[in-house]
């Protein structure tokens, strides 16, 4: 029995090493060596570094079925795939490192189903990553801005629905302030959230648009500052968008809130939800420092059309 044994250790070891020599890669001993100063424990190194190389370690001595990753692993990992999906799957076949396949990832990134409007599932997260604030932590400024999309429509075989027209999130402001119900969309309009004394970045809602106009932004504002504040309670302080022509008339529809501030120029607004509070506007600043040098270019050089 004794020999059976030894027998079949014999034989496990004998195909552990020829699938060793079959399938491993040989590397110098500078590389080796670098390999292993990475992985060992260094003073230099960040906390996320660290937790990465300790994962790293983890899943190359793991098999490939049943792989559980650190939910930090994961987010990093979606933040790469979003920048560079081909690059990311160069990374990942490569084999220098062990990474989740996109689909994982996708699963992931689809936990909550994205959906034009403000989403009771998107507040309830924001709740949960806020409700520990205090005192001047939740003073938030709220970004919005748009970004141009490939015009088309998708069947979502999910909710058996055509997307890829304008939507506003609400019935109402899209019939109100609408001329065209059946439009195809051509940017996306987003909400960000980013804390003032925090390190809160999130994204609260978009919608889909055709160029949204002063008119169509004002209800969608003040809706999500009724969010932040009523749901949330974290307080919006300011206000920041680039310099185009519908944010700016939108400012200006704040004349008659600025609190009687003196100013030709319209620069804040009371809180509709917090009147012993304003709001303040601001232009995005790389975005005027681009408007001012295509103005200098075009004026008097090149196409001379300024």
């Amino acid at each position: 029995m004794q020999r059976l044994k030894c027998a079949d250790l014999e034989r496990q070891l004998k195909e552990m090493q020829t699938e060793i020599q079959k399938s491993s890669i040989e590397v110098d001993h500078e590389l080796s060596k670098d390999i292993v100063t990475i992985f060992g424990q260094s003073d230099d190194v960040t906390p996320f570094m660290s937790l990465f190389w300790q994962q790293q370690k983890k899943l190359f001595s793991s098999t490939k079925t049943g792989v559980r990753y650190y939910p930090m692993l994961i987010r990093y990992c979606l933040s790469l795939a979003a920048k560079s999906r081909s690059c990311y799957e160069e990374l990942r076949n490569s084999n220098i490192l062990v990474l989740p396949s996109q689909r994982t990832l996708r699963d992931y990134k689809n936990f909550i189903r994205p959906k034009r409007g403000f989403q009771d599932h998107v507040v309830e997260e924001l709740q949960s990553l806020t409700n520990l604030y205090f005192d001047v932590q939740r003073y938030v400024v709220l970004l919005f801005d748009e970004m141009k999309i490939k015009s088309n429509l998708v069947f979502d075989k999910v909710t058996g629905e055509l997307i890829g027209y304008v939507d506003l999130g609400d019935p109402e402001v899209n019939y109100a302030t609408l001329d065209k119900i059946n439009e195809v969309a051509s940017h996306a309009m987003v909400f960000l959230v980013r804390g003032v004394c925090t390190e809160l970045k999130f994204s609260l809602a978009y919608f889909a648009t055709d160029g949204v106009t002063s008119g169509q932004l004002m209800p969608l504002f003040w809706e999500a500052v009724a969010v932040l504040k009523m749901s949330c309670n974290l307080w919006v302080i300011a206000a920041t968008s680039d310099g185009a022509s519908n944010n700016r008339r939108f400012y200006r529809m704040h004349k008659a809130l600025d609190g009687n501030s003196g100013k030709d120029v319209c620069h804040r607004t009371v809180n509709l939800y917090a009147l012993h509070r304003f709001i303040y506007f601001f232009a995005d600043v790389p975005h005027l420092v681009k408007t001012t040098r295509n103005c200098l270019y075009h004026s008097g050089s090149g196409l001379c059309t300024r």
